[in-house]
């Protein structure tokens, strides 16, 4: 019986590490202000420049 119980034991943990280890959350870092004012800057020029 005992043998029974560590066998679903086993087999319920690994079902749950499975399904919580697919979930991964990554956090993408915000653009600041500053960075964003040169991106748009640059492109400006960029398309300044092709004309």
């Amino acid at each position: 019986m005992e043998q029974k119980w560590q066998k679903i034991k086993v087999a319920v943990t690994s079902i749950y590490q499975e399904v919580l280890s697919s979930k991964s959350y990554t956090h993408k870092r915000c653009i600041s202000t500053e960075t964003l004012k040169q991106v748009v800057k640059d492109e400006i020029s960029v398309n300044n420049s092709k004309t």
